[in-house]
């Protein structure tokens, strides 16, 4: 293998003439290599794409235009004749030969430079047909479909958009230029030295080995290669014929899934790292930087490594980057599977559910997974992603199948959710600190039951969700569904032990009896008054523009029977309300609104947009032209509605505002009202005063009582006849209620010697049950004792 160097003109470099390079080691004797005439400089596939940007073309142009310049190194390994890879120096060869080719159309004939070498870019295999149409795509559709065709599903790096830009910035760079400015810029680019290092090689596997190991040594320093490429080259390394099959199923799989799911390659290869790195070096490290240094100092088979060290060289697995792409490229395959059913996943899906025997897993649990998986993938977030990337490594690959393990898709999903509609800065760090854990299902299951325990305030109500940057009508409802659904199953606790995987199931079926439905802000923006039939339309307004993109925040969905939701139509909110509480009346809140999390969101939405509401019931009732019903509607709508909608979205991260509004609305239907001191009380009879609750939001309380008089005050054995009535009828209180009251007298606050008792009941929920059972024990009791 010969290696030698010089300085050359940027002219005989690109010219295909022959040329000779010479080099004279100190000491040594003088060597050649030829560069054979017709010559091709090729770009290998482990080069990455075109990276230069305008600003970088421009600063070349305006450089030359101040005379030749030295313009860096290229590095060259040959094996066969005529046929030069580059190694390095790639970008610069590139930009060279657009420039030539742009000046030679626009220069006299004596003055052009018209015999170039060629550039194979195996990566862009069609890059000198493209070039002969100057990057014009919309030109060669017209002219050549066939060669546009081939174009697009060869370009497996999407570099087709990038060589048009600095074409035309290259273009729109010489056209300012004088005839004689752009003579003198192409002299001085011909007339510009590199200096050229070949390798001379025989081949084999090992030497072209050598060439990539050159091209890591030298790129592994610089600021200007990213990680990817490294990687890449790490790669072709190994496994030099088959890494290219591998990389470019990559390629295509990830422009593959462009528009469906967003995950770059970037994004893809630094997760792989996060996942699998840690086991190279006994579990080392605990964090990652995005650039690929660890963030700590550490030591790893005896040796000592500073922070800001790459990952990389904390290990040597000559496979590792083989199987890297081996399990990457599976991995995509995996994602168009999930992503090829909008429910509950196909039969090459659940394949990948099956115990360590070959069993497959609950079907339940499979559908479930679908769910949260398919929802990861197509939300705009990509930390979470890192999860289901772990998730298909180390849990779905049949080599490592154990049936405990699939429960973990479950605390996956509450992160994820949290994570996206989270109302904190997002960080990455956290979750992948949990995934480079060796024992990383515990620390995932931990770190799922801290998040869920600070819901809601870890929840952004308000928050407009968003899909590929878009917000569209649906948006909102699926993450809608995914909270819903999440916070139902787990029923107030998160446990993995005690997720409820039916009722998760069912929230998440989207043609059933029940949905998650948009409630406040309709899917069409307007909203109507109706005819007595039900089904004409008296008069329709439309939301102001402003306020329609809050269709897709969380606040705006309830999970709804959806025959009732139906027939709710596009009334207003407090029409609405009237005839969900007519049917709550019917058939129990449960048949209306079977989600207890949108249940407690409905008694907000009740107490701001019907109890307190400024909607102008009344006048619109009283109104007889339809222009005055318009106008009552619009005022409503410009003036008041999104006030009352901000406060329903500001008070459901405050578990106090929706525990009081709970509490309000149960004891109204109980039969309790609030009285002009603002205590809610029910009429029993006479023998008790009024029956009184008292809510405590912060202790999550209902304080239940009742006041007992002495009807014996004044007489003879008033008093001892008094305190055995209170005897008697705490002891028939404690056989009915099943506890014994807390008795209150009035002598504790009053010096009056009249004295009255109250019989008190702390309910430490909102429980309808106790609160109707406490009214009728109490009439009950009445009926025995007067």
């Amino acid at each position: 293998m010969s290696n030698l160097s010089a300085i050359k003109k940027v002219e005989e470099i690109m010219s295909p003439n022959e040329l000779v390079v010479f080099d004279r080691p100190r000491g040594g004797r003088e060597k050649s290599i030829t560069l054979e005439k017709d010559r091709v400089y090729i770009v290998p596939e482990y080069q990455r794409e075109i990276r230069w940007s305008t600003e970088n073309v421009q600063v070349l142009i305006d450089d030359l235009k101040k005379g030749n310049k030295f313009l860096g190194t290229i590095i060259l390994c040959t094996s066969e004749p005529k046929k030069f890879e580059i190694i390095d120096g790639q970008q610069r060869l590139t930009v060279i030969t657009l420039i030539i080719k742009c000046l030679n159309e626009v220069l006299p004939d004596e003055k052009k430079r018209t015999a170039q070498c060629e550039i194979h870019n195996h990566s862009f295999p069609y890059f000198e047909d493209a070039l002969s149409y100057n990057f014009d795509y919309k030109k060669i559709r017209e002219e050549n479909l066939r060669l546009f065709d081939n174009i697009i599903s060869s370009d497996s790096q999407n570099q087709r958009g990038s060589f048009a830009e600095i074409w035309n910035s290259i273009s729109e760079r010489v056209k300012k230029l004088s005839m004689q400015e752009r003579e003198n810029l192409l002299l001085a680019l011909c007339e510009s030295e590199m200096s050229v290092i070949i390798n001379e090689i025989e081949g084999t596997d090992t030497q072209r080995k050598f060439c990539v190991d050159y091209f890591i040594d030298i790129n592994n320093k610089s600021v200007e290669l990213d990680s990817l490429d490294i990687i890449r080259a790490y790669a072709f390394k190994e496994d030099f014929n088959n890494t290219t099959q591998r990389w470019v199923s990559i390629q295509n799989k990830c422009n593959a899934l462009s528009g469906k799911v967003k995950y770059s390659r970037e994004e893809l290869f630094f997760q792989y790292f996060v996942c699998n790195v840690n086991k190279q070096i006994g579990f080392s490290i605990s964090k990652l930087s995005n650039d690929y240094k660890i963030k700590e100092d550490v030591e790893v088979a005896g040796k000592k490594y500073a922070s800001g060290t790459y990952v990389w060289n904390l290990f040597k697995n000559d496979k590792y980057y083989a199987n890297l792409l081996i399990d990457l490229d599976e991995y995509l395959d995996f994602i168009d599977v999930v992503i090829a059913s909008e429910t509950g996943g196909n039969d090459k899906f659940k394949k990948y559910f099956c115990d360590e025997n070959g069993n497959r897993v609950d079907e339940t649990r499979i559908l479930n997974a679908h769910t949260i998986i398919n929802a990861i993938l197509r939300n705009d977030d990509r930390i979470p992603k890192m999860m289901v990337l772990k998730y298909f490594l180390e849990v779905l690959r049949p080599d490592r199948v154990k049936r405990k393990n699939y429960k973990v898709i479950s605390c996956i999903n509450v992160i994820a959710t949290i994570f996206t509609l989270n109302t904190k800065k997002k960080e990455s760090n956290v979750i992948a600190s949990k995934l480079l854990q060796e024992d990383w299902q515990k620390g995932i299951r931990e770190y799922a039951e801290k998040m869920f325990q600070d819901v809601p305030g870890e929840i952004d109500y308000s928050k407009v969700i968003k899909e590929n940057k878009v917000i569209t009508i649906d948006s909102g409802l699926h993450a809608a569904r995914r909270f819903l659904s999440l916070i139902d199953a787990c029923e107030g606790e998160l446990k993995t032990s005690n997720i409820n995987e039916d009722l998760f199931k069912n929230r998440n079926i989207t043609t059933g009896e029940n949905n998650t439905e948009h409630f406040i802000i309709n899917r069409g923006y307007s909203y109507a008054l109706y005819m007595d039939d039900g089904i004409t339309k008296d008069v329709e307004v439309v939301l102001p523009r402003k306020y329609r993109k809050y269709i897709a925040s969380l606040a705006n969905y309830i999970f709804l029977n959806s025959v009732i939701n139906g027939g709710l139509k596009n009334r207003p909110v407090y029409e609405k309300i009237e005839i969900l509480e007519s049917c709550i009346d019917k058939k129990g809140i449960m048949a209306v609104i079977p989600s207890i999390t949108s249940q407690k969101h409905y008694y907000l939405i009740k107490k701001y947009m019907y109890d307190e509401s400024k909607y102008p019931k009344q006048k619109l009732e009283s109104a007889k032209l339809k222009k005055e019903k318009i106008d009552l509607l619009r005022t409503y709508y410009m003036d008041y509605f999104f006030d009352e909608y901000m406060r329903v979205v500001n008070s459901l991260s405050n578990i106090d505002i929706i525990f009081s509004a709970e509490a309000d609305y149960k004891l109204k239907k109980a039969g309790f009202s609030l009285n002009d001191e603002q205590q809610y009380t029910i009429d029993v009879d006479a023998v008790f005063s009024n029956v009184t609750a008292e809510i405590d939001e912060k202790r999550k309380s209902i304080l239940l009582s009742v006041e007992l008089y002495n009807p014996m005050y004044g007489e003879e054995n008033g008093k001892e006849e008094y305190e055995a009535l209170i005897e008697h009828v705490s002891d028939l209180l404690t056989k009915y209620f099943g506890k014994e009251p807390c008795i209150r007298s009035s002598l504790e606050y009053s010096d009056c010697d009249d004295e009255s008792v109250t019989f008190e009941y702390k309910i430490d929920s909102c429980d309808e049950m106790m609160i109707s059972a406490f009214i009728e024990n109490v009439s009950l009791v009445s009926s025995q004792i007067a």
